[in-house]
């Protein structure tokens, strides 16, 4: 039976033909239900057998998440297996490690030791869904109290292990593990515990390579060592602690030589070749003028880099090399002219590849390439009822703060505009992104287009402190929470009141999780540029989110750009909207999950009390079963829902 959800067509190209996956956008007479923004995206995790033949993922079925299986060809698509999501349970993580085996890892909220957590299990079955295997096995034993609990992170590959049909290196308690995908708890250690060494790498070919950690997270010195030729471990952790950043990426096709970040030369995170047995920088294979890169593309032979991804409005990769990929890549944006073209991933026969295309406020869609035949499979549009609808554009743009510094910025405004000139006196959301080590893209945002087709412009912006842009940038937004990054913030209303667009006696801000701190000190410190706030997951106290930070391994140094408990300890409160609850003046409204394990529920519930005590004007919606990323689609409902209610009642 063909799956109604899996309904798709079918287009048959030639290298140079051309194809378009659906009709250009018409506009709307009136704007698109809250339901059709809502939607989960339809398809995740795709992956392609070895053979082609079949394809997993995680499919949107009546906005659940199903797991499952499935045969298609030219014609149809035929379920194998599948398996509904529900209860706290949901797939993170899925393989194809041969023919007839695929790996498959399931999240759920945890507690260990007092403390809220997310663990993993990871699993294996043959694609019909039989013959299951835990690839863990624990029994508790009664004599042995002190015994470890299982492993909370069960997913932490380190290697497929392309040449072995049977086993995959797994990092846990320190060590790498060779795992058997046939019998459970079938563990050979690979690579003992090493002082202070947290996160394993290997080459291509799953040889362990790399190891690094932090010696001390307050000051955040960096472990680093890498394996020569000779077997030996080098420790190089003086180049991760000097004063240029220092990230060894992937391990060379040359003999003990790696491939390394650094911004020793440009300010950027750059590429280069570094020969780890005598400590020198071989070359500098890329760099970008504006942005970091933040990854590579490798040969999966021999390890040579092939490609180089960094990041500007959206998301590129750079080829190295004239290699397959590129070429397809290059004839599929020829053939989808109305896409970005990205390859997501590639089967272990690199026969078949799966694409993802978008193109700025555009829902992406996924399609499933036959290398071998130069076909393509359009899968259904991840938001399917917003395929043909027209959506606001976005504007690229930038503005200066008030000490000079230039801030990246994206504007969409409500569909029609068709430039900024256009748009006057505007009702304005202001949309910082959350983090805050992150950055805004101008991609789709289901917010944002929510938003958008309900006439509002939205403006977002990459702060001081936001990831891409070099090392200066980055570094000027250390411990300025509430401050000179908030400042940022203010300075984009400014712009948007100065050049005319945004009416100033219309404007609101809106954010998740550090968004949402953002927004609860933009109506705490700047009640005068809003008219109300609105916060989905945010932090209301900086010292309680540090000190939860420090019962995880990692903590102190994750949350290091926040500032320090016992030096910054005044900052901190002073800049903590739990203390200066007479400082809100405009109406909040409030959104977080119930199971959020980012930031804690009670980050939310106690400043609404807090606010409810001193007759302010809150609202608040606890989202049940919730994350920090409104995964669900009851929550998303209702957190759209409840935000075009109040926006209309606060500026219209």
């Amino acid at each position: 039976m063909r799956p109604h959800f899996l309904k798709s067509s079918l287009l048959a190209i030639g290298l140079f033909a051309g194809a378009t996956a659906f009709n250009p956008a018409m506009a709307q007479s009136s704007p698109p239900p809250v339901e059709d923004f809502a939607h989960l995206p339809t398809l995740r995790g795709i992956k392609v057998s070895p053979d082609g033949g079949l394809f997993m993922a995680r499919v949107n079925r009546n906005e659940n998440y199903t797991f499952g299986i499935y045969q298609y060809d030219d014609n149809n698509i035929k379920q194998i297996h599948a398996v509904a999501e529900g209860d706290g349970l949901s797939v993170r993580r899925l393989l194809w490690k041969r023919q007839d085996r695929v790996l498959f890892s399931v999240g759920a909220a945890g507690r260990r030791y007092g403390t809220d957590v997310i663990e993993t299990r990871l699993f294996s079955m043959k694609p019909d869904g039989t013959d299951v295997k835990s690839v863990f096995r624990y029994k508790a034993s009664s004599r042995n109290a002190n015994q470890e609990p299982p492993v909370q992170f069960q997913d932490n590959f380190v290697s497929l292990l392309p040449d072995d049909p049977q086993h995959v290196l797994l990092q846990y308690y320190g060590e790498v593990k060779k795992a058997d995908v046939d019998r459970s708890a079938n563990h050979t250690t690979v690579q003992g515990r090493r002082s202070y060494i947290s996160y394993w790498d290997a080459d291509v070919h799953g040889n362990v390579r790399i190891g690094s950690g932090i010696v001390d997270e307050i000051n955040g010195k960096k472990k680093l060592i890498v394996k020569l030729e000779d077997g030996k471990w080098k420790d190089i952790s003086k180049r991760a602690n000097g004063d240029d950043s220092f990230y060894v990426i992937g391990v060379s096709d040359e003999p003990n030589r790696f491939y390394v970040l650094s911004d020793k030369d440009t300010g950027r995170d750059a590429l280069y070749l570094y020969d780890a047995s005598d400590d020198h920088f071989v070359n500098l294979i890329f760099a970008h003028p504006v942005s970091d890169v933040n990854g590579i593309e490798q040969d999966p032979d021999t390890g040579k880099a092939v490609g180089v991804y960094f990041a500007e409005e959206t998301s590129y990769i750079h080829w190295l090399e004239d290699t397959e990929e590129s070429k397809i890549q290059k004839a599929l944006g020829k053939a989808l002219p109305d896409f970005n073209i990205l390859i997501g991933n590639v089967n272990q026969t690199f026969s078949h590849y799966v694409i993802y295309g978008d193109r700025g406020n555009r829902p992406g869609q996924y399609f499933i390439y036959d290398k071998n035949r130069k076909r393509l499979r359009a899968l259904p549009p991840q938001y399917p009822k917003l395929s043909n609808v027209e959506m606001g554009d976005i504007f690229v743009t930038s503005y200066e703060s008030r000490d000079g510094l230039e801030i990246p910025a994206f504007v969409t405004l409500p569909p029609g505009y068709k430039n900024m000139e256009d748009a006057k006196n505007l009702p304005f959301i202001i949309y910082p992104h959350g983090g805050p080590q992150a950055r805004d893209y101008a991609g789709f945002d289901f917010i944002a287009q929510f938003l958008a087709s309900r006439g509002y412009g939205i403006l977002q912006m990459n702060f001081r402190g936001s990831d891409g842009y070099g090392k200066e940038f980055k570094e000027a937004g250390k411990a300025q929470w509430g401050q000179a990054m908030q400042d940022d913030i203010s300075d984009g209303v400014g712009w948007l009141i100065e050049n005319g667009w945004a009416d100033a006696d219309r404007i609101a801000i809106l954010g998740g999780s550090y968004g949402g701190y953002a927004s609860l000190v933009g109506a705490m410190k700047t009640p005068e540029l809003y008219q109300c706030a609105i916060s989905l997951a945010g932090v209301s106290d900086l010292p309680q989110l540090l000190r939860d930070a420090n019962k995880f391994s990692g903590g102190k140094y994750a949350t290091r750009f926040v500032g320090s408990l016992w030096k910054d300890g005044s900052k901190l409160r002073e800049n903590s909207p739990i203390n200066n609850i007479d400082k809100y003046t405009i109406p909040v409204l409030m959104f977080h999950g119930t199971d959020d394990r980012v930031v804690d529920v009670e980050q939310s519930s106690k400043f609404v009390k807090a606010m409810k005590r001193k007759g302010k004007d809150i609202t608040y919606f606890e989202l049940p079963d919730g994350d920090h990323h409104l995964s669900l689609y009851k929550n998303r409902l209702t957190f759209l829902r409840e935000t075009e209610k109040f926006l209309k009642g606060c500026i219209g």
